[in-house]
């Protein structure tokens, strides 16, 4: 490689070699300097945060029609991921394929559950739900094993026999 540090250092005078580390050792000292005030204050922050936090406004007409904004807490997020995990064993070894938008309420489980078990998140391309054999296939590749999607998802891609022409029993739980 052509004009390393190292280089460049070598076609300098000893004065100019021992000026310029020191020049690259400020930089990195700043730049440690920086991100030991970022973590000091993000730790100082994480003291002040409390369950019962808002996390995030959902909005919503519900069943009402009627346009209202929901609070959702830390905690609230925090207890469903729980279940989740209790409820359907959802650990590192898991790979979830999420369908919703992420401006869409059921998307939470699909990012929150992941960061809590550590599983791996895949984004189907919404175009695969228009080819139910094409996305059972991506589900196959992927090795995704777990999927929280509405029945109706499902009984479309039942209906339309998708299931007889994929097999998926490698990454069945």
């Amino acid at each position: 490689m052509n004009n390393t540090l190292y280089e460049k250092l070598e076609q300098l005078s000893e004065s100019k070699q021992i000026h310029m580390i020191l020049q690259v050792w400020n930089v990195i000292l700043r730049k440690c300097r920086a991100l030991k005030y970022l973590r000091k204050n993000v730790e100082k922050r994480k003291q002040q945060i409390i369950d019962t936090d808002l996390l995030y406004v959902l909005f919503t007409s519900g069943s009402t029609g009627i346009p209202k904004g929901v609070s959702i807490t830390h905690r609230g997020v925090i207890d469903c991921m729980d279940w989740f995990v209790e409820t359907f064993g959802i650990c590192h070894f898991d790979s979830l394929g999420s369908q919703a938008p992420f401006y869409f309420d059921a998307s939470v489980p699909d990012i929150f559950l992941n960061l809590k078990a550590g599983s791996t998140l895949y984004l189907i391309p919404k175009e695969l739900f228009a080819q139910p054999v094409r996305l059972l296939d991506f589900l196959r590749r992927k090795q995704i094993n777990t999927i929280i999607w509405v029945p109706s998802a499902l009984i479309a891609i039942s209906k339309l026999k998708a299931f007889r022409s994929v097999d998926l029993t490698g990454i069945l739980k």
